[in-house]
């Protein structure tokens, strides 16, 4: 599944299995709401920005074409099951800047997450009136790590731009990301023995469906706009939540976690009625891949993993059953990352099937930790050149929702998306206030 040249200058590749999935579930979304894709990444970062006035505009786009050059995977389009990518002359990068780089009028990032068009391809939008770069990007070209990589990467050129004329297309074909397959070295095909273990896997949605959810109108009322309500926690409680979850031994993407199927037992739809916990833990595995993955900024480096608790119990038990979930899945099983490309071409098939078609659209927000963001961005670029002051990330839905929560600058953060023709806008914002009451309560009463 390498990348192959078909023509001068037009390169292709067969999708894998994440890349599939997102590329199906985003054209499935996209036929029945005017273009727009579920799972487009949402990442927003506020800067103070130390460059003149008249100079800012072409040093952004400077910087966003040596991206392109550096990650040319940002500039790849999905055609059916085929990532294609094309070398551009210069007409062609002109109409590839003018496309994907733009300065928006839009009041800020919330705003111009209900009212931005759909994209094909990773999309950097300037925000004058609130000092915000955002960058949107389909999830079958990068995952959530990936996206704040490419940030760091961006503001590293804008920071550190080549010497004029040293950007010259053509050689960046060599460093499009390559699949999980090929990075891990694994066959293309997989054994029954491996089948069998997938199948396995995914008992847990074969057996019990989407199961329990919160109240909503996704599947009787068509989608809205694509919202997210935000949630930050003031720093000495950040602190406080950090030590209560090491002196308890699980993490603090455990104990949020955790939270939120508490709160989500407290708000689940009484007219779907189930005691089925069931989710899909989302995992970056940059950390276990060869070295030379690292370069790949733009990558879809990650997995998920059924995550399924039969009627839990009190937080403190569920904060421990998913912290055992979280650190064991990869950390202690050898066998299981080289499974991945089968896991997830299977996972593909799978939700092509008409079983699978039928089924209920989960109604629970899919749960993904980006943990300290600091790990990926830095907090200043260019001894003062640029100061990034906050950061966000959510995605576009249409049906599935999201819960996305991360540390920045010391303080935790929840960002849950939602569409606003689905659910209120009062409760999404009610669930966030209950996840942040349910560790107080559990973690800071002593």
């Amino acid at each position: 599944m390498a990348w192959s040249q078909v023509s001068a200058r037009r390169w292709e590749r067969p999708a894998d299995g994440m890349e599939s999935w997102f590329a199906l579930t985003e054209s499935a979304s996209a036929a029945v709401c005017d273009g727009r894709r579920q799972f487009t990444i949402f990442t927003k970062i506020q800067v103070d920005l130390n460059i003149p006035s008249d100079r800012l505009e072409s040093c952004l786009k400077e910087a966003w074409t040596q991206l392109r050059y550096e990650q040319p995977q940002i500039a790849t389009i999905q055609e059916g099951m085929t990532k294609v990518y094309e070398v551009p002359d210069e007409a062609v990068l002109q109409a590839w800047i003018a496309s994907t780089f733009i300065i928006s009028a839009a009041a800020n990032g919330e705003e111009l997450h209900a009212n931005a068009a759909p994209i094909d391809q990773a999309t950097l939008y300037y925000l004058p009136g609130s000092s915000e770069l955002v960058l949107r990007a389909p999830h079958d070209t990068v995952d959530g790590t990936g996206m704040i990589l490419l940030l760091d990467r961006f503001l590293r050129a804008l920071v550190s731009p080549p010497e004029e004329g040293k950007i010259t297309f053509g050689d960046e074909p060599s460093r499009l990301t390559p699949c999980l397959g090929e990075v891990l070295g694994v066959a293309e095909e997989c054994t029954p023995e491996e089948v069998a273990r997938i199948m396995e896997i995914f008992k847990p949605y074969l057996e019990h469906g989407a199961g329990m959810g919160h109240v909503s109108n996704l599947g009787s009322l068509p989608a809205g706009r694509c919202r997210h309500a935000r949630l930050d926690v003031p720093w000495r409680t950040t602190e406080a939540i950090v030590q209560a979850c090491k002196a308890k031994r699980i993490s603090v993407t455990a104990a949020v976690h955790a939270a939120y199927i508490q709160t989500l037992m407290k708000h689940a739809d009484p007219n779907r009625p189930s005691c089925h916990y069931i989710t899909t833990g989302q995992f970056n595995l940059r950390d276990y891949l060869p070295k030379r993955a690292a370069q790949y900024a733009a990558s879809l480096y990650y997995t998920m993993v059924p995550l399924h608790l039969e009627s839990p119990g009190s937080f403190g038990d569920t904060s421990q059953a998913v912290n055992q979930y979280y650190r064991t899945t990869f950390r202690d099983d050898t066998t299981l990352l080289p499974l991945v490309p089968h896991l997830t071409r299977l996972w593909c098939a799978g939700s092509q099937t008409p079983e699978m078609q039928a089924a209920p659209v989960p109604r629970d927000a899919v749960p993904s930790s980006l943990g300290v963001i600091e790990r990926y961005l830095q907090r200043s670029y260019g001894d003062g050149t640029v100061t990034v002051r906050d950061f966000m990330m959510a995605t576009d839905a249409l049906g599935v929702t999201m819960l996305v929560f991360s540390s920045f600058r010391d303080q935790l953060q929840m960002v849950y998306s939602y569409n606003d023709g689905h659910q209120e806008r009062e409760h999404i914002q009610q669930y966030l206030q209950d996840i942040l009451a349910v560790l107080t309560e559990e973690l800071l009463a002593d």
